[in-house]
């Protein structure tokens, strides 16, 4: 069986939302930071009557209490089915690494398989019975993709580049299918990445950039705010230039309400940069004095030496 990867390192793609249904993408963005678990999320709300919980793990044991619920009574949703997947991967991740109790971690992990898998095929047959819209296909990617981090977690390398391949073709797919939607290159980047294919991510980078900007420079645009989230997400991970990031988020969330799936989406990401800003300062602050002076005195070597060889 091959080495199983640090599972708290992998990261989350993002999925499309669907307005009547909770947006976990956003819910479920985690940062360990030493041994400290920070979640950078605020639940949304659980139904009439139910009152949110203060611990964030109870938050996530109330959320996938409450989605069971809405299962039993609605049926399979493949979207809740998506949603309780993912809240059953974090939780594994709480399990294994926070409490160290790797009988747990396997037993959210088999849950979050299982729930995917089901949601998977709830997907492809209801893309069958209506069509490849963006939406469903979208969402046939993340549970893909969320399949490559579980399940790969579980059975190893080969299962999670099977899965991370299926969502590619799916995305693939999607962009041939509608070509002006930056969402299926934003999200080909991210899985190329994922994959280890860096030019392959890179040139899927540069095409939705395009797009996005071609979209932002059209008056009284319509999703303007999902659109700067987008570039903002590329400004962060492709550019890495964080101030416009930061620049762009801010307008986001000038543009939406605070009980929006796109408010909060922003609000995390603003909160994880900051974090990243943070955790960088205390970094060079922590870098020892002499060890600062040594590289200074590199540095000064090395210009003497360009300049005695240019005599």
């Amino acid at each position: 069986m091959a080495k199983k990867k640090n599972l708290a390192n992998k990261n989350l793609p993002k999925k499309k939302r669907k307005p009547w249904v909770p947006v976990v993408a956003a819910i479920c963005a985690i940062a360990l930071a030493g041994s400290s678990l920070v979640y950078l999320f605020q639940l949304t709300e659980l139904g009439p009557g139910r009152r949110q919980a203060e611990n964030p793990i109870d938050q996530l044991h109330d959320y996938a209490e409450y989605l069971d619920q809405e299962i039993e009574e609605e049926g399979d949703s493949p979207e809740l089915l998506l949603n309780l997947g993912m809240v059953y991967g974090q939780l594994a991740i709480y399990k294994g690494f926070e409490e160290e109790d790797g009988e747990a971690q396997e037993e959210y992990l088999g849950k979050s398989v299982e729930v995917l898998e089901r949601s998977a095929n709830e997907f492809n047959l209801q893309i069958e019975e209506e069509g490849e819209s963006p939406e469903l296909l979208l969402n046939l990617a993340a549970v893909y993709e969320q399949l490559a981090t579980y399940k790969g977690f579980e059975e190893g390398e080969e299962v999670q580049k099977e899965y991370s391949h299926k969502s590619v073709e799916v995305l693939e797919k999607g962009h041939e299918l509608y070509p002006e939607d930056p969402e299926f290159p934003l999200f080909l980047y991210q899985t190329h990445l994922n994959l280890g294919e860096q030019d392959k991510a890179y040139s899927k980078a540069e095409k939705a950039e395009t797009l996005i900007k071609e979209a932002l420079e059209q008056e009284d645009m319509e999703d303007e705010a999902e659109y700067r989230l987008h570039w903002a997400s590329l400004l962060k991970d492709y550019h890495h230039d964080l101030d416009a990031a930061e620049e762009q988020l801010e307008m986001v969330m000038d543009l939406e309400p605070e009980d929006s799936g796109i408010y909060n989406e922003a609000s995390q990401m603003l909160g994880q940069i900051k974090m990243d800003e943070e955790t960088g300062a205390d970094l060079e602050d922590s870098l020892p004095e002499d060890e600062e002076e040594e590289d200074d005195e590199e540095t000064d070597e090395n210009h003497e030496d360009e300049s005695s060889g240019n005599e």
